[in-house]
């Protein structure tokens, strides 16, 4: 995304909320896969669209601020279990 590529995605997990709008989620079906991918990408304004928006997001996009909350709930997780033990 931060490269502004179009980003197809199998839709698990946070992907759909993480990507959103920003993204295609793919289907199941493989002929639905291609021809998801085939129409988007020959759909220029649709990918300008996609590439536009992932990168605007991607750059808004703090990485040590992101890693500063997964070691704060790292921390707290290794916490949590410490005290589980305790008690």
């Amino acid at each position: 995304m931060a490269a502004g590529c179009v980003c197809f995605y199998n839709p698990i997990g946070a992907l759909p909320e993480t990507i959103g709008d920003k993204g295609i989620p793919l289907p199941k079906s493989e002929k639905k896969i291609i021809r998801t991918i085939v129409n988007t990408m020959s759909n220029e304004e649709k990918t300008k669209n996609l590439r536009e928006r992932a990168r605007a997001w991607a750059m808004k996009q703090d990485w040590s601020r992101v890693a500063e909350k997964f070691y704060a709930i790292i921390k707290n997780n290794e916490q949590s279990i410490t005290s589980d033990k305790t008690d």
